[in-house]
């Protein structure tokens, strides 16, 4: 297998994390994060994301946060979702569980009038430390929590991107 044309750097990472900051794209997408990259004129992780030879060592490093001892902070990263049921968003985030109730449209039930309008984030053995569901039943209680809330919000802000015009339905049985 030919060797990847450049290697990861601390510009890079440096890029990549700016890239995850602007909550604009799932950071799997390799295209995405190469488009915003480009936008943003931060050329050298689009020169580097550009050679799919490099992908294996972004995904690891996007799911892991190490690249051969540097680390990303991976508390505020989603790191699986999948739909299931009707518009309901499971997922995890840093070492948190959540679900989320997610749908195409804002709405003023949802949380700061977005398209969650329930969100529930739990640790793997513990009570659930935030809860919303049409409104605040536990806040978030600190910086922390916020900041994770804001992060699940960002991404479900962008969940159904390229399919709000395509007549397909995320969560939901075809109708015949």
């Amino acid at each position: 297998m030919d060797k990847a044309k450049n290697q990861m750097t601390p510009t890079i990472k440096e890029q990549i994390i700016k890239v995850r900051d602007t909550a604009e794209t799932n950071m799997f997408d390799c295209h995405a994060v190469m488009r915003i990259a480009e936008r943003e004129g931060w050329h050298e992780l689009a020169d580097y994301l550009s050679d799919k030879k490099n992908w294996p060592e972004y995904n690891h490093l996007i799911l892991t946060g190490d690249k051969e001892g540097g680390a990303i902070d991976t508390r505020y990263n989603i790191t699986q979702a999948e739909f299931f049921g009707r518009n309901w968003l499971s997922g995890k985030i840093g070492n948190l569980n959540f679900q989320a109730k997610v749908y195409k449209e804002d709405s003023r039930f949802g949380i700061n009038n977005g398209n969650v309008s329930k969100l529930m984030v739990w640790p793997e053995y513990g009570p659930i430390i935030v809860n919303y569901d049409r409104g605040w039943d536990i806040k978030p209680k600190n910086a922390e929590e916020e900041k994770i809330v804001q992060t699940i919000l960002d991404y479900c802000s962008h969940v159904y991107d390229g399919l709000r015009d395509s007549g397909i339905t995320i969560g939901q049985e075809e109708k015949r």
